[in-house]
């Protein structure tokens, strides 16, 4: 049976205009893919990601272990006024 590792990939949208979703795969520098569709792109980072390892083993360089972990992180987006008007202590007394 294969050695199964689970690597942690980011899916990112384009800009208008280009390919609508990229992916990367932090853990395997230079492991990148994309697809027209959601879908399409996590099928073909999967594929990519075999064919990454697969060269890597046979030019005998070292697979790294997964090591990255993704999160999600909830952020108020703040307009710069109310920001300022908040008094924000870093800008307290700045000109």
């Amino acid at each position: 049976m294969a050695d199964v590792k689970q690597y942690a990939v980011i899916f990112w949208r384009g800009d208008e205009g280009e390919q609508p979703w990229g992916v990367t795969v932090p853990d395997l520098p230079g492991c990148i893919s994309a697809g027209e569709t959601l879908e399409e792109a996590d099928h073909c980072v999967r594929e990519a990601i075999e064919l990454h390892i697969e060269g890597m083993l046979e030019d005998g360089v070292p697979v790294p272990e997964p090591r990255t972990q993704i999160g999600a992180v909830a952020a108020a987006m703040l307009s710069l006024r109310r920001f300022f008007r908040r008094g924000f202590p870093l800008f307290r007394g700045s000109a």
